[in-house]
């Protein structure tokens, strides 16, 4: 730029350099630079349209604007656990990693069906899932050595819409889970994980609480030079992986969600609904179940207005806790700048007798641009500033009061892991057995599979009966019948010790 911007030529032809002062410093130019570049254009031409939509696009819905109760949408996922598995009966032989399928309420957050199998994932695997989250699951978890009651895990249900990928839930097979059960599916794009995020976002809440718990966990640098192979710690087999998972199931089934994860409505809040998901799913089966709750909408009354602050963020507008957009916004893609660039400031104009709206000034003054709620805010629509106010503290103080509950959960829990921790030490194997066994991974894995099955467990007892039919008839035989019976030869050996013979 200064070879071509800022020189000039001498009487002789050749080109001069202007002085210093008169040259634009290298921060100079990057202000410039930075200020006048189309940073959100820049970032889709260098990830591309897929990459872009999946992390740098502006975030505005919520997943549960879009339903009107639970178990009205689900999503669905399948991923490979980060943890290797033993066999249950010889700790030394490794099974390998199995794959995870959860199911999530849309509108609670809840999880209402899980599946662990040592296959891959498929559509039958799939429909095991389902199965899952319409079965009794105090009978499911008492499988696997944990007692719950009903309310712990109230999701017994198949949902109306199911949301998955163009993958395991996909062919011909959906006709039929249309037709016979009525669950309408709806898949994603490809390469749009995002779409579904909250079910993307469960599998790293729930391995992320077991990392530190259970041994065979694959590390962010396994496979490097120098890193330990995390296959010779795997101690826990199938069906303690089971417990320890249905466990983080149920720990999350009860935890607070945060504020970006999900916002309460002023009727939760003033009833009181915990921000976790058994409540919220309670809650939704007793108002909001099989209809969609309209936020009434109050005209706008304009009046001179204060002003104040607003951020503008991937989010949207946030002024007050509360986030709202404008047709200027999305076409200027402000949420999406927000996220690649870093939040800004602007100065806004705000009615605080009502918070529908808020308006923003332009850099002249000369203009308004009103800016309405979005949809994760519209359940406050109506209220005063004011009555916000009371809401955010009754949520702090809300939230406050629920922390004894959540510590005396959270000691539960560790009680819980402790045990399995204490129980999967007492069992494992050496590494030198566990190394012996990598090779042969996919026999294990096939003898663990026929073990679950309980096609093994059938051959061993009826090998044991039959040995025991043959041994009843030998003895039957020598008893009555052989020359050399066992009688006999214990009447021999008393005569001989005796010295008669």
């Amino acid at each position: 730029m200064i070879g071509l911007k800022y020189t000039t030529k001498d009487s002789q032809g050749n080109v001069v350099s202007l002085p210093p002062d008169e040259i634009p410093s290298i921060n100079q130019f990057l202000y410039w630079y930075h200020r006048n570049r189309d940073s959100v254009s820049s970032k889709r031409k260098k990830d591309g349209e897929h990459k872009f939509a999946l992390s740098s696009r502006a975030i505005t819905g919520k997943t549960e604007c879009t339903v009107s109760g639970p178990s009205e949408k689900v999503q669905i996922d399948a991923t490979i656990a980060d943890f290797y598995l033993v066999r249950e009966n010889f700790p030394g032989q490794i099974i390998g990693r199995p794959v995870i399928f959860l199911i999530k309420d849309a509108y609670s957050r809840i999880i209402t069906g899980m599946h662990v199998t040592l296959d891959n994932a498929s559509w039958n695997q799939a429909l095991l899932a389902i199965k899952n989250s319409a079965e009794d699951k105090v009978a499911f978890c008492r499988r696997f050595g944990v007692e719950i009651t009903e309310e712990q895990w109230p999701c017994h249900h198949l949902p109306s819409v199911l949301i998955a990928d163009n993958g395991e839930v996909g062919g011909k097979g959906v006709e039929s889970l249309i037709s016979e059960l009525g669950i309408m599916v709806e898949n994603c794009p490809p390469y749009r994980g995002d779409l579904k995020g909250i079910i993307e976002h469960a599998f790293c809440l729930a391995q992320g609480a077991l990392k530190d718990i259970l041994p065979g966990y694959v590390e962010k640098d396994a496979g490097t030079r120098g890193a330990d192979d995390y296959r010779l710690k795997a101690a826990c087999d199938y069906g303690t992986f089971m417990k320890a998972l249905i466990l983080c199931i149920l720990k999350y089934n009860s935890s607070w969600l945060d504020e970006d994860t999900y916002q309460r409505t002023p009727e939760m809040i003033r009833d009181h609904v915990n921000a976790d998901p058994l409540d919220l799913w309670n809650y939704g089966i007793r108002y909001r179940s099989g209809a969609m709750r309209l936020v009434s909408q109050e005209d706008m009354y304009r009046v001179l207005l204060p002003q104040g602050k607003a951020k503008i963020t991937e989010r949207g507008i946030e002024f007050n806790g509360l986030y709202y957009t404008c047709q200027e916004a999305v076409d200027e893609e402000w949420f999406a700048t927000a996220r690649t660039k870093g939040r800004y400031a602007v100065t806004v104009i705000y009615d605080p007798t009502c918070v529908d709206h808020i308006y923003v000034t332009t850099e002249d003054d000369r203009k308004l641009i009103t800016c309405s709620l979005l949809e994760r805010s519209a359940s406050f629509s109506g209220i005063t500033e004011e009555e916000m106010d009371r809401y955010r503290d009754e949520d702090r103080k809300q939230k406050a009061e629920y922390t004894a509950t959540m510590n005396q959960k959270n000691a539960e829990f560790e009680q819980a892991m402790e045990k399995i921790r204490r129980q999967i030490s007492s069992r494992k194997a050496a590494p030198s057995i566990i190394r012996e066994s990598i090779k042969n991974i996919e026999q294990n894995r096939k003898a663990e599979r026929e073990e679950l099955s309980g096609a093994a467990r059938a051959k061993r007892m009826q090998t044991e009966l039959n040995a025991q039919k043959e041994g009843a008839t030998a003895d039957k035989d020598q008893r009555y019948y052989g020359e050399d019976s066992p009688i006999d030869q214990s009447i021999d050996e008393a005569l001989e010790k005796a010295g008669l013979i």
